[in-house]
């Protein structure tokens, strides 16, 4: 599914760009709230001296600031309907900013991260409803050239069939699967419209959310 989606939408940006946006964004808010805006993170590598990588490597923030950058970046800070812990928080931010994060980490959206979990639900959704709409008009297309054929087989519209109760059956039976099939075309129809233009107004809000 991702391949496809690459393949269609082009390659996301990199997780590390969506968390240095968020962080910048924070951090011209606390400098223009006179604050000290916070570096960017380092990570020690296992070439680098333990002793400089404790003093200057650790990223250690609170809960708060935290959250917030990883919720402005589109990553989720709950996992099984529990809020993450300052460690939690710490090494989601540490697995972003390497671009090691997990997709489903991030929030669906249609140009970001987890860009198949935004998508998947549409398309099954629209793949379950066209073969639910085409196989439901096939059906009553067949039984009603079915009813149309013992209608004509029967001779219904001489007078003497015409009041059996088989020729009133196919009659029936006629008409109202031709309003069936009817109903169903058009009914279809304004469905797809009104799915398109939910579709469309969802992608609007989700790609403000990008741009804003």
């Amino acid at each position: 599914m991702e391949q496809i989606l690459t393949l269609v939408l082009g390659k996301p940006k990199s997780q590390n760009y969506y968390l240095r946006t968020s962080l910048d964004e924070y951090n011209e808010e606390r400098l223009n709230c006179g604050q000290i805006a916070y570096p960017y993170p380092k990570y020690p590598t296992e070439q680098e001296n333990p002793e400089e990588v404790n003093a200057v490597a650790v990223y250690n923030l609170d809960n708060s600031p935290s959250t917030i950058i990883l919720r402005n970046a589109g990553v989720r800070t709950r996992q099984g309907g529990l809020a993450l812990e300052k460690e939690g928080l710490q090494r989601r931010i540490k697995a972003v900013w390497e671009n090691k994060g997990k997709i489903e980490w991030f929030e669906p959206s249609p140009t970001g991260i987890n860009r198949r979990e935004w998508y998947l639900p549409m398309i099954t959704e629209i793949v379950t409803g066209v073969l639910m709409v085409v196989g439901t008009i096939l059906l009553s297309r067949i039984l009603y050239i079915w009813a149309e054929h013992y209608h004509a087989k029967w001779d219904c519209v001489h007078y003497g069939n015409f009041y059996s109760i088989w020729c009133y059956s196919a009659k029936k039976s006629r008409a109202y699967l031709e309003d069936m099939n009817y109903n169903m075309v058009y009914t279809a129809l304004i469905g797809c419209g009104a799915f398109a233009s939910k579709l469309l107004m969802s992608y609007q809000k989700q790609l403000n959310k990008v741009f804003q």
